[in-house]
């Protein structure tokens, strides 16, 4: 009998609020009072990439696994520099890259690829926030 009352009690046990997440806001709350079936929406802040679910709900006192918010890749044009590196495309100029978003780089006039590096180490993926840059160097030596 003990067991009957703590299965039933699970489908109307209410849920906490919905939990926060890193570089994210909570923009919808459908429901009220956290109850079972409730759910909420999260998107994530300006160049962060959505992976999961948009949306959690309620069940049985717990909230679905959330959505994280992969932060960008910024563009840094020191480490340019100091790899002696310039943008492929123009249009590619921009600060931020989004998570997965490829770049590509080509050496600065008079420069050449470093002898460890190929022509595609020169198109490099945006992976949680990181670019790996390439290098090149001076032709005199």
């Amino acid at each position: 009998m003990i067991l009957l009352a703590e299965v039933s009690a699970y489908p109307s046990e209410n849920c906490g609020p919905p939990p926060s997440i890193r570089n994210g806001i909570l923009t919808r709350l459908v429901g009220t009072d956290y109850a079972p079936g409730s759910s909420a929406e999260y998107s994530c802040h300006e160049y962060h990439f959505l992976q999961g679910s948009r949306t959690v709900s309620c069940s049985r006192g717990q909230w679905t696994t959330p959505p994280i918010c992969i932060e960008p890749c910024i563009l840094s044009h020191e480490e340019m520099a100091k790899n002696n590196l310039d943008m492929r495309w123009s249009f590619d100029n921009r600060p931020y890259f989004l998570h997965g978003e490829f770049v590509e780089f080509i050496c600065k006039p008079y420069h050449v690829r470093q002898y460890s590096t190929s022509e595609s180490d020169f198109r490099v993926q945006c992976r949680n926030g990181t670019v790996l840059y390439p290098r090149c160097i001076d032709m005199q030596g």
